[in-house]
């Protein structure tokens, strides 16, 4: 198979999925020649959402190829496409830049993910996510989310973070797993009972929060989490309660405390 030479050419494609139409956005050329696939060309497209294919991966695990991804989506296509028994509504503008080096058995995938001013909307959530800035990259064995903001009710939403592919469970296929720190960071600001799409009746709360985790290595038993509530109110009919001081509650060697809880009203 190693001395096998074979050339493909697809000039066109034309599939339905869920009253959408996939066609290929150009011939689709492939080779496979000397243990290794190359793709010169392959491009896909659904309606105003696409994605490139281009580069060559051997299948010798002492060679080391790359393959080039690019795509652009719209979320509004892509959600109409997912088979659920409940629609999922959403929007916003999607984009993957990314490379895999490596071959068959072993990859190294280096990418970047951004989402411009998308919105999820569902009957589980009990308010639709609004205005999602998300940017994330993949790199060195990590995952690292560089900025998500958004809104959810009333509440505003921002996270920061990075994990290591330590964590992952096994792959049939190899990926770098360093043993570097873990950490994530939220906050939700100003969350209001009163702002859900169905909230309960003579009752409310107000509250914000926030959470610092990390880990020195990607074990469970080393995370160290610290979550803070700067405001929590609640009101139920003509009672109201407020928390003195700052709720804290604390995670370390796989115990939760809670360092600081007192409410007056």
């Amino acid at each position: 198979i190693e001395s096998a030479r074979v050339d493909a050419e697809v000039p066109a494609l034309n599939l339905k999925w869920r009253d959408r139409v996939i066609t290929a956005d150009g011939p689709i050329n492939l080779e496979y020649a000397s243990n290794e696939l190359k793709v010169s060309r392959a491009a896909v497209r659904i309606d105003d959402s696409t994605i490139r294919v281009s580069g060559n991966l051997p299948l010798d695990a002492a060679a080391t190829g790359e393959l080039k991804i690019e795509g652009k989506a719209n979320l509004a296509t892509l959600s109409e496409m997912i088979p659920s028994e409940t629609p999922v509504h959403a929007q916003g503008q999607l984009s993957l830049d990314g490379v895999i080096r490596g071959n068959l058995k072993r990859i190294d995938p280096q990418a970047t993910i951004t989402l411009i001013d998308g919105t999820v909307e569902t009957a589980t959530l009990p308010a639709p996510l609004l205005g999602l800035n998300v940017r994330a990259t993949i790199r060195d064995g990590r995952a690292v989310l560089e900025q998500l903001d958004g809104q959810w009710a009333s509440a505003k939403i921002t996270a920061q973070g990075e994990v290591p592919f330590a964590l992952l469970p096994e792959l049939p296929i190899e990926i770098p797993r360093p043993a570097v720190p873990a950490r994530f960071s939220a906050e939700v600001h100003q969350f209001k009972l009163s702002a859900l799409a169905q909230p309960p009746q003579n009752a409310d709360a107000t509250g914000s929060l926030k959470l610092e985790a990390q880990a020195s290595r990607p074990e469970i038993d080393l995370v160290q989490a610290r979550l803070t509530f700067p405001e929590l109110r609640l009101n139920a009919g003509n009672y109201s309660l407020e928390q003195v001081g700052t709720s804290t509650i604390e995670v370390r060697n796989g115990i939760a405390s809670i360092q600081q809880f007192e409410l007056r009203g």
